[in-house]
């Protein structure tokens, strides 16, 4: 996030404080996940000033921490009639920000439900004009140096594992999305291509020679079901359909229908589970559909 914050200007403060132990069980990428949605909502919404993130010690017993992670800007702040409901989804400060600053306001509710699940709680102090804080807590265990050498992370598994190697486009505007999809996939061996919406993925489709597309549902510029239905009406007559599979905040049926009905293979909810991603990986390589 630096390179953001510095092609705007904005300096960005890191500091973990000395208590907090190095050594903790956890899982590490929701919790970039976390950190990156709201560092990035701050360069985003902060046009002068700075950016600091604190980790401090919450709570502390023999097994476990409780840390709390603050981020803190000088940017635009938010309204106080729009305060009570910045956790939903879809929901952003204000009806213009979408227009000047992209996305949908899925980030916070997913940011919301990934601290939950690491056992904490999240919450806010903003001023309009003054900036805004961002708290949030999360659970961890603590282990020694000889426990971290024999703890092994386990790998999900599924019946139809995806070949290694695939070349993947990830068609996503979301820059933590972004992150988390792309650490899951090189972690498994895989090449990733971004493309920061619909058009992009499309263009990217014909050049880029793809063993599969994960496509986002709500993107700008073009949404990523007329993305699917564009590149379906242009494979008509070739020799090659390439699998695409949906990746949306989306979860009820009828939004599953739309997006197999535009022509995708697969379907994964966000927040994106690693074990739901390879399944729908293999699945839709395994047996793509036909023209």
């Amino acid at each position: 996030m630096a390179l953001q914050a510095h092609e705007k200007g904005l300096e960005l403060c890191f500091e973990v404080q000395p208590d907090v132990p190095d050594n903790l069980i956890g899982d590490s990428l929701r919790l970039g996940q976390i950190v990156i949605n709201l560092v990035g909502n701050a360069v985003k919404f902060t046009a002068i000033g700075k950016i600091s993130v604190l980790v401090q010690m919450e709570e502390r017993s023999e097994q476990s921490v409780t840390l709390r992670f603050s981020i803190t800007d000088t940017g635009i702040g938010i309204p106080v009639d729009k305060q009570s409901i910045l956790f939903r989804p879809f929901v952003q400060a204000d009806s213009s920000m979408t227009r000047r600053f992209g996305g949908t306001g899925l980030g916070l509710a997913i940011s919301a439900r990934l601290v939950e699940m690491m056992g904490g709680r999240i919450w806010f102090e903003s001023q309009p004009g003054s900036g805004s804080q961002f708290h949030f807590t999360g659970r961890f265990g603590t282990r020694t140096e000889t426990d971290a050498q024999q703890v092994h992370t386990p790998v999900p598994t599924t019946n139809l594992k995806p070949t290694q190697g695939l070349r993947i486009l990830v068609a996503e505007d979301n820059l933590v999305n972004q992150f988390l999809a792309s650490r899951i996939l090189q972690k498994a061996g895989h090449q990733v291509v971004i493309a920061d919406n619909g058009q992009e993925a499309f263009d990217h489709v014909w050049s880029g020679n793809f063993d599969l597309v994960l496509m986002d549902i709500q993107m700008p510029v073009m949404d990523g079901l007329e993305a699917t239905a564009r590149i379906r009406k242009q494979e008509i007559g070739m020799n090659r359909r390439i699998p695409i599979v949906a990746m949306t905040a989306h979860a009820l049926k009828e939004d599953r229908e739309k997006c197999l009905g535009a022509g995708m293979d697969g379907y994964v909810a966000k927040p994106i589970l690693t074990s739901e991603l390879f399944s729908a990986i293999a699945i839709a390589t395994a047996n793509p559909a036909g023209p």
